[in-house]
């Protein structure tokens, strides 16, 4: 079974695909990649709110990173 894990952070979002395998070798990796968003670039205590900006970079980074996964 081939499953593709896509981890969302502050400043980067990374993308692995892989086959889950045996209890021995519990998975092999396919491929990664990782796309630096910086999602978070300007958010402080005070403002702790992700800018639309910020959103819609995230989602075109996530959709570039399903398109990857996908081939």
């Amino acid at each position: 079974k081939t499953v593709a894990i896509i981890d969302i952070g502050s400043n980067s979002i990374k993308l692995l695909v892989a086959e889950l395998a045996t209890d021995i070798n519990p998975f092999k990796q396919f491929s990664q990649k990782t796309i630096e968003t910086r999602i978070s670039a300007g958010i402080s205590q005070a403002t702790p709110i992700l800018t639309e900006a910020a959103i819609l970079s995230g989602i075109q980074t996530i959709q570039k990173l399903l398109d990857f996964a996908a081939d």
